[in-house]
């Protein structure tokens, strides 16, 4: 007799299957992938027909779900010209390669390898690798550096506010503690934050135990802008006239009127029309 041809149970499934493959393949707009079609202008009619393949050898719905996701999900990895010009940026803002040369060949080779790369995936792999690179080769010396910039920031601190930190033990245990913390960074990209931490520390130490004093002129006594130098007055703090004593417009330093603030006429005394 003539044999039947075996029905596949699983026939509509499939078909509904490869349909909506289809539909998401088609759906792509491939003008946002232009360097990696550049690569491989067949990168997503290769993704389209492996899929339905995939699909075709299944032997249950679950399988069938499994191959359908599974091709969605190589068509999410493929990045996009975006993607691999961010990828760039951030490996070119990881590290200054004008100061640590030693870093320069490794953030190259892994700009060369994003654009050569057709897979989100692999990016960042390649990314983590050029980080891990650029840390063993210049991490320790940038390390160094901002120790340094940690002591001018002190010094920076000590010229603005007049003190001598000098003989503080408990502020240079304090920055002694935040230098250990730099050296115990493990990446470059953890670095500015324990070094704004370290600066924030040392200014809320200094506003703690440092209180800004009173600034006076050093030949009469009497008290001055601390900013400026010019006196002031020693109940209001508003500024006066160097000789007169008088009230004067803090932004043009025209006398004014004592009660009223009103500017007035610089030899009379009187308010101004």
């Amino acid at each position: 007799g003539v044999e039947t041809p075996e029905i596949d149970p699983l026939a509509d499934v499939k078909a509904e299957a490869k349909t909506a493959l289809t539909d998401y393949i088609e759906d792509i707009d491939v003008s946002l992938y232009s360097t990696v079609l550049g690569i491989n202008e067949d990168i997503f009619s290769d993704i389209l027909s492996e899929g339905k393949e995939a699909i075709s050898a299944s032997t249950s719905e679950n399988e069938i779900e499994n191959a359908l996701a599974d091709a969605k999900a190589k068509a999410d990895d493929i990045p996009t010209d975006s993607y691999i010009e961010d990828s760039k940026s951030e490996v070119e803002n990881y590290i200054d390669v004008t100061k640590y040369q030693d870093a320069e060949s490794f953030v190259s080779d892994a700009l060369d390898q994003i654009d050569a790369s057709v897979s989100k995936a692999e990016i960042e792999t390649i990314i983590e690798g050029a980080y891990s690179n650029i840390d063993d080769a210049v991490l320790s010396q940038i390390v160094e550096d901002k120790k340094a910039e940690l002591d001018d920031y002190l010094a920076g601190v000590s010229s603005d506010t007049g003190y001598d930190f000098s003989e503080d033990t408990d502020l240079d245990a304090l920055l002694e503690d935040h230098k250990a913390n730099l050296d115990a960074v493990s990446s470059i990209g953890d670095i500015n934050e324990v070094y704004q931490n370290a600066t924030d520390a040392i200014d809320e130490f200094v506003e703690t135990n440092y209180p800004k004093e009173d600034s006076t002129d050093p030949e009469t006594g009497d008290p001055t802008d601390p900013e400026t130098g010019d006196p002031t007055d020693p109940e209001t703090g508003d500024p006066t006239d160097p000789e007169t004593g008088d009230p004067t417009d803090p932004e043009t330093g025209d006398p004014t009127d004592p009660e009223t603030g009103d500017p007035t006429d610089p030899e009379a005394g009187d308010p101004n029309a």
